[in-house]
């Protein structure tokens, strides 16, 4: 056995920061996400009372609705980045999950 050669080490570092930052990025995005899951149990009395709501409607928005398009999209989007186009689906599904969070936020 030989030893590697001074590019196979700098190869081999290159390769292990990208994928440290790529499972640090994804890290982070996963704990807003959470974060994120839970503003509407959080803000659930205000939009209640906002949009003349049922207990039952906040229910449905809270739980079987969540469910639902996690479920409905899910598959799609597995299927997609199971044909090698991870990359896309994950800065797609960031940027789509960045538009709706703005757009959620300029609601009054």
């Amino acid at each position: 056995m030989s030893a590697p050669s001074a590019a196979e080490a700098v190869r081999d570092t290159h390769t292990r920061r990208r994928a440290w930052t790529g499972v640090s990025v994804l890290a982070v995005v996963g704990t807003l996400n959470y974060a994120d899951r839970f503003l509407p149990a959080v803000l659930a009395e205000p939009i209640r009372e906002e949009l003349a709501l049922s207990d039952t409607a906040i229910g449905v928005i809270n739980g079987f609705g969540f469910l639902a398009v996690y479920a409905l999209i899910g598959i799609p989007i597995a299927r997609i980045s199971d044909r090698g186009a991870y990359g896309l689906v994950i800065s797609g599904c960031l940027a789509l999950w960045g538009v709706m969070t703005m757009l959620g936020g300029a609601v009054q």
